[in-house]
Order: structure tokens, then sequence, then C-alpha cells
């Protein structure tokens, strides 16, 4: 056999158009039939294609009238397309979005293709031929197939075709090429494992380390203007629903005063991470508007010369546009530094003020945007607060409280004081206070005090005044009072010794200053809501750097926002037209979210929830008395 007939490659992608069945009536048809006179079969085989002329001529064309398929790697970084003559135009299907559909993409072993020519015979030995991948012509996932002899190894003229088109007018390459690497990006695969996928479904290596980062780079520029145009859109929204709410009016130069909510997040638990995010989300409408990468943390520099080497200069010039460190500040400091970022830019971009913050009070956000006075020396800032994170102060105040006083030989904790389970009870009383009562300053403090007068109250020393009257009252007593009915018994008060030092606790946490700050009743859910869908895109649990965080930050606002119908949006950016399947997935996604969100936010489903909580709770308790201490560090 010859040196170039080389062995068959394995399992591979193939794509093709959807095309009605029709009679030959194309030049390339044409040739395809002449061509299958040369090679021993009759001349009545249908061909689509000029360069796939055997291959088309046994398919279905009622499903496809153009397949291509597609393996493997080269070890070449580069992905230039082989001379080949161009395909014969088809009719065009036009898909819902009103764009032409791409090639669909499907997984096909190699060993099926030759039932394909298995009747076609050399038109000069009379041998049977088979199909085979020329492996020096591969680019990436896209290799070249050929038709050959298995005897004389002849290649069978008009045979030879690349898996993959080379698409794209702004982004060039091969099609499958660049479509891996945006769906691996989108769906939080690195190299590696995409590497690792390709072995265990027994295809060559996707693409060469190179290519990958080559295109990897061009994924996040397209992200980051997809990102760019959506949030444009975002903030058109958001003015749209201010004027209908009648939330203010612009000022003379069209700048609108708006509240938004605001947070950052950091890839390594800690806040030890080179890579910190941060988010600007309208409270009202949930939309995000703005959002940050930073990062004090870039390889290649740290692999590069010191700036004192003599070919340092040099070096910089060419590694400055690619450098992936953004900032030179602490891990800690990231969320400080991107809000003064985000608010020193909304007049720009959105010709929007934020007027109120809502923060967790973690970092000194607040202060430190105020203090670069974004908008002007008499403009402000004001602060609201998280009123899941102002709820939790108390529970860590209470924590703290039993450590000092267990310190100093004063225990307020343990059986009939503060155990673990009463101070989650006060922390969750203090919490319903805030968020019943939001929008009434002086029933939101007076809910608060009723809370702590409620719990040390007993049956001869009531102490219930603060507390709601009424016979819908939460208070057994003022309830029973309301019903003329004697109360029942105080069970498990707390005694009256902690009064003293629980005092203090709610005097600072029951303080009007910032139960004002509370009085939205709003949430940073919708951040930590971003995040989460951020850092399952790009997992903490892997090195990344700030080109991978921002390509995922820069996706996912366009998910959080539109949904997964945004991922057609960037893959426009690219160059790439999304097709059928990816349309179908993107509304079946969305769908699929929407139904879940409305069932899972339903009265019955969160009172499902509440009940298997609970009982999952008495059967964590149940096990801890009947097994006693089991696990403690160092306790055995």
């Amino acid at each position: 056999m010859p040196r170039h007939a080389g062995k068959k490659f394995r399992t591979v992608f193939a794509f093709g158009k959807k095309k009605r069945k029709r009679k030959i009536t194309t030049q390339a048809e044409k040739k395809s039939a002449e061509t299958a006179t040369d090679l021993a079969v009759p001349s009545t085989s249908t061909g689509v294609s000029e360069s796939t002329p055997l291959l088309s001529s046994k398919r279905k064309l009622d499903v496809f009238t153009r397949k291509h398929v597609c393996t493997g790697d080269s070890d070449s970084s580069s992905d230039e397309e082989p001379p080949s003559k161009k395909s014969a135009s088809v009719p065009e299907v036009q898909l819902r979005s009103g764009q032409p559909q791409s090639s669909q993409n499907i997984i096909v072993d190699v060993s099926t293709l030759d039932c394909l020519v298995s009747s076609v015979h050399c038109g000069k030995c009379i041998s049977k031929v088979s199909v085979f991948e020329d492996e020096t012509k591969r680019m990436g996932s896209a290799c070249s197939l050929e038709v050959r002899c298995v005897s004389c190894g002849a290649v069978i003229p008009g045979t030879q075709t690349m898996t993959s088109l080379k698409t794209g007018t702004v982004f060039t390459g091969f099609d499958i090429n660049r479509r891996l690497v945006a769906a691996a990006s989108a769906t939080g695969i690195g190299y590696t494992q995409l590497c690792r996928f390709f072995g265990m479904v027994n295809m060559p290596r996707p693409m060469h380390q190179k290519t990958w980062l080559h295109y990897q780079k061009k994924y996040s520029e397209g992200a980051s203007r997809a990102a760019s145009t959506h949030l444009q859109d975002a903030a058109h929204h958001v003015r749209e629903a201010y004027a209908e709410m009648g939330l203010g009016q612009p000022s003379d130069d069209g700048c609108l005063d708006i509240s938004v909510s605001f947070d950052g997040s950091w890839h390594r638990r800690g806040r030890t991470s080179h890579n910190g995010i941060a988010t600007v989300i309208e409270i009202f409408s949930g939309l995000i508007l703005d959002y940050a990468v930073l990062s004090n943390y870039c390889q290649a520099c740290e692999q590069g010369p010191a700036e004192d080497d003599p070919g340092y200069a040099e070096w910089w010039e060419k590694h400055e546009p690619d450098c992936q460190k953004n900032c030179s500040c602490s891990s800690a400091a990231m969320e400080t530094q991107a809000a003064v970022i985000m608010f020193g830019r909304s007049v720009e971009l959105h010709n929007f003020r934020y007027k109120h913050l809502l923060g967790d009070g973690d970092a000194k956000a607040h202060a430190a945007v105020n203090e670069s006075a974004p908008y002007g020396d008499g403009f402000l800032v004001e602060k609201i607060e998280c009123v899941n994170h102002v709820t939790k102060r108390m529970g860590t105040a209470l924590r703290n409280l039993v450590e000092k006083q267990k310190a100093i030989k004063q225990p307020i904790g343990g059986r009939g004081k503060l155990t673990e389970k009463r101070i989650k009870q006060l922390t969750n009383y203090y919490g319903r206070a805030i968020k019943d009562h939001a929008g009434d300053l002086s029933k939101m403090e007076q809910a608060v005090w009723a809370s702590f007068f409620h719990t040390i109250s007993t049956d001869d020393d009531p102490h219930h005044l603060r507390c709601p009257a009424g016979k819908d009252s939460w208070c057994f007593f003022r309830r029973a009072e309301a019903n003329n009915q004697p109360p029942r018994p105080h069970t498990n008060p707390l005694p009256r010794d902690l009064v003293d030092a629980l005092v203090p606790v709610y005097k600072r946490l029951g303080d009007p200053q910032l139960l004002e700050r509370c009085l939205a009743g709003k949430t940073q859910n919708s951040n930590e809501s971003f995040h989460s869908m951020v850092w399952r895109t790009c997992p903490k649990e892997r090195w990344a750097g700030l080109r991978t965080v921002h390509s995922a930050v820069a996706v996912c606002v366009q998910r959080y926002n539109k949904g997964s119908t945004a991922l057609l949006d960037v893959l426009a950016e690219l160059d790439l037209v999304a097709g059928s399947n990816a349309e179908m997935f993107a509304e079946k996604s969305d769908m699929l979210r929407v139904k879940t969100a409305t069932r899972k936010s339903s009265d019955r489903a969160k009172q499902k929830r509440k009940k298997i909580e609970t009982v999952r709770r008495q059967e964590r308790e149940h096990r801890r008395a009947d097994e006693g201490e089991v696990y403690a560090p160092g306790a055995f």
C-alpha cells in the first residue's frame, strides 16, 4: 500500500444543511454524476457539492443536502483552509430569527462512512475504495477527508473535502474550532477538560493549546462587545420602567437618579484571590447595569524579565496589550475599587446617577464612593442596608457575646441559656421585625424590642405591651387577650440574668439610624444569585486568569438579564450563525427556567420546603441524641 494511504480516524462530528429532496439540476450535481462514471458506478448517483460528490451521492436529501465530517486536531496552531472548490449554492432555510441556517453538527463514527462508497470501485484497478483522512491537512478539529483506493492508494478525483467550513469575516477560522471554544467557555470547561472529553469519546485532541488561547482571546473580546450592547439595552429598559412607575424625572441634561444594589465576589474563598468581580444591579427591575473584573496577577509578568533587566522595555511593549493584571490593590480592596470605578462611569455609560447604594456593609465601598465624589461635591450617595445582612449581624453579635462571656468566666451559653437554637430563634425574630415593617420606622423599632421582651417574659412578669394586639397577633399572650381567654403558660423563657448582657446588642442593632437604612426592605439576593451563576461557569476550584473570568462574567451578565437566548448574541459577535439547534436549546432552557422558578415561588412549594427542612432538622437532632459525640476536631 502506498505511504500516503494513512490510517482511518475514529469518531468525528458531521454537520450539514437541511433541504428537501429534488432532482439533479446544478452543475455540481452533473459533475458528480460524471465523476461517478469514472469510478465504475451508475451515472444516476446524486451529488450536491463539487467538493464532496461521492459522500453526498448516497445521502438522503430529504434530511441533509450537504454533510461535512469533522474531527480532531493537529499540533499546528494555524487554522488555514486547504485549497478546495467552492460548494454549489443551495437555498437557505430561514430560521425564526431571520438568519440563514448554519451547518448542523452531529457525531459520526468514521467507519460508518465506508458504507456510502461500498458499491464504488477504483477506475484504475477496479478495487474497492474507502474513506481516509489526510492527517497532514488537519486544522484543529477540522480535518481533510478523501476517498482512496484500498489497493493502489490512488485518490479519487473530486473527493477531497474539509470536514468544517471556514467562516467569518472579522473573526475567521473553521466553524467547528471557534464553536468548540465558545461552547467550552460558556459551560466552564477548560482546555484540559475539553481534551479529556475528546479522548473519552475516541476523538483526537481538539486543537493545539496556542490555537485555543488565540480563540479564547477572540471569544473574550466578542463576549465583551455583546455585553456592552446588552447593558445599553438594559439601561433603556430601566429608564422606561422609572417613567412608568413615576420614580423620578431626568434632570435638564437627561441624567436620571436611580437606586442600585452593589456587591463584589472573589474567584477564591477567603478574600485571597487574584481575581475579583463586582456588579451594579438596579433594585426595582433587577437588571444588571454594569460590572467590573479586577486582577492583581499576571502569570506572564511573573515569569518575564525583571524591570531592571535590559530587555524589559522591549518585552513590556509587546506584552502590555495582553497583560492580565489591571489593578495593584489587595484582594480585600477590590470591591471598594470596583465601586469607585463603576460609580465614576455611570453618567458616561448610561447617563445615570446612582443615588442610593444597597450594600452589605462588609466593605467601605460607600465611604470610598462619596470620597471620590463621582457626581460632584454637592451630591452624596445614600446608603441602603441589605436586610438579610443586617439580620445576620444579630446572630454574629450573639455568638461573639457568648464567646466573650466565656472568656471572662461568666458564661451565658449552654443549656437553658443562649444555645445555638435560641440564637437562631432570636435572629429570625429580629429579621421578621425588619422585613414585616418595611417602610414604617416606628413600627419596625417597636417590633425589634417586642421580639426581645417577648423572649424574656414569664408568667409572673410578662412583658408583651410592645407585641402587636389583636386576634391575628403572632404573640400568644396578646392573642389570648383579644379572645378574652387566659393565656397559656410561658415556656422556656430566657433567664433574667441574660438581660444585662443582651440589652447592649439590641440597642446597637435596634438603633433608629440603622433601621432607617432598612426601610426599603431590599436584599442583595440578585447579586448573590449572579455570583453563583458566574462561579458555576468559572469554577472556584480551577485556576483562571483575568481573560477567563472576564469572559464568564460578560456572558453571565447577558444570561442573567435576558436568559439563554443571550448566548446567541455572543455567537453573532463571533461571526457564528447560531443555527436551529442552538436557538431551540436557548428557548427550551428559558422556558424550563421560568417554569421551575414559578413553581418554586408558589406558596405551596415554600410550605413544602419548610416542612422538609423541619423534618430534616428533627432527624439530625434525634441522631445526635442517639449517637452522642462521635466527631469533634481533636476530641478523640
